[in-house]
């Protein structure tokens, strides 16, 4: 094959690479179809995302520290609103029981979207709110003993809601607070 055909011939490759493939995964444009039947369109829509949101909420640092008697639990919850993000730590001195769950209003009493479960002394990540309402964490002590747990959350969090022995305490932050 001479070099002009070898040329010639990678560049219609180059060309039915970048019409079949590259523009449906990178730009959304699928001028064939096959971009959509191979699913790469999908991969434009979520690749647009640069991870910035902006928010109304100011940024806090709240730090608890709960002590939960032998079978005993709380919730502690934090009011986001839809994009709001927050990083977190909690540790506790035993093994907890954990779930991080969120509540909106749009969804009936007792309703929660389970995010993670688990048993353990320490936890670590961070979070962007899917929607307003309270974001947060079940701690239940299954043990005998004591258990003292220290939760630091760091974000775009409008207040704090603890559910502890049948009673709601909210604290919701005043703007510049």
């Amino acid at each position: 094959m001479t070099p002009l055909k070898t040329l010639l011939l990678a560049a219609v490759a180059a060309f039915a690479i970048l019409i079949l493939f590259v523009l449906p995964a990178e730009t959304g444009m699928d001028p064939t179809g096959a971009g959509d039947a191979l699913g790469l369109t999908a991969l434009a829509e979520s690749s647009g995302a640069t991870g910035f949101t902006a928010s109304t909420a100011a940024r806090r640092t709240v730090e608890e520290r709960f002590m939960l008697e032998p079978f005993e639990s709380i919730e502690f919850k934090l009011v986001m609103h839809d994009g709001d993000g927050m990083i977190f730590d909690w540790s506790a001195d035993s093994p907890v029981e954990y779930e991080f769950h969120a509540h909106g209003p749009h969804m009936a009493e007792g309703e929660a979207i389970d995010l993670g479960t688990g048993e353990g002394t320490r936890q670590a990540g961070t979070y962007i709110a899917d929607f307003i309402g309270e974001h947060g964490w079940f701690f239940g002590n299954r043990s005998g003993a004591p258990i003292t747990i220290d939760l630091s959350a760091a974000g775009h969090i409008d207040g704090t809601i603890l559910y502890r022995s049948g009673r709601r305490i909210e604290t919701i932050f005043e703007e510049g607070e």
